[in-house]
């Protein structure tokens, strides 16, 4: 492929399923395999991991769909939080871990460079795309019908490796800009204090 086209997301997945959870949850059960929902998805496209479930060993090891894997793509397939999306890279926190049936994972061809697909799906357009397909009310979702009536486009790979690099470089320039203003937000604290210290004194 030379040049950019159109496609369907399904049609670039080598996987794409949900998980489960043992009949009754998994209230009560302190450890075992982390089982990942929506909630543990940020909206920055990472992980929080405060409040891990779990599943028992030999329930995660007889689940056939829903193992995470790394490069998966995850995205919340239910309620007020559907389409929120998280990629998982070389610092996921764990080396074994499931996911519930609140979340779809999607596996892309190594073919396509699978960080390409999550920052557009990341992207509005990207989320209007996936939006569109929500069915029900507020506490509604998408289905698996979502993948094939998700159109995105793809770049020739060349291409598709030179545009997640320069996205992750300015990405990582806003971090450090993130982490200056924070840094600058404290000094201006401590010089309105001092300001005031002098005022009185």
């Amino acid at each position: 492929m030379n040049k950019w086209t159109e496609t369907d997301l399904e049609s670039i997945l080598v996987d794409f399923e949900s998980g489960k959870r043992p009949k009754g949850g998994v209230s009560g059960i302190c450890n075992g395999i982390p089982s990942l929902g929506g909630e543990h998805l940020n909206p920055n496209g990472l992980f929080n991991f405060k409040n891990i479930k779990y599943v028992p060993k030999n329930f995660a090891n007889n689940m056939k769909k829903g193992h995470i894997k790394l490069k998966d793509i995850l995205i919340v397939k239910d309620g007020a939080t559907t389409g929120k999306i998280s990629f998982v890279d070389k610092n996921f926190a764990f080396s074994n871990a499931v996911i519930n049936e609140h979340l779809f994972r999607c596996h892309v061809s190594e073919k396509i460079n699978s960080k390409f697909v999550f920052y557009f799906l990341y992207s509005g357009t990207g989320q209007k795309r996936i939006l569109s397909n929500f069915k029900g009310t507020a506490q509604g979702g998408i289905n698996t019908s979502f993948a094939p009536n998700t159109l995105l486009p793809i770049a020739p790979i060349d291409e598709q490796n030179r545009i997640v690099e320069k996205i992750e470089e300015l990405f990582s320039d806003l971090d450090k800009a993130t982490e200056d203003l924070k840094k600058t937000q404290k000094l201006l604290k401590i010089y309105r204090q001092a300001v005031l210290k002098a005022a009185f004194e």
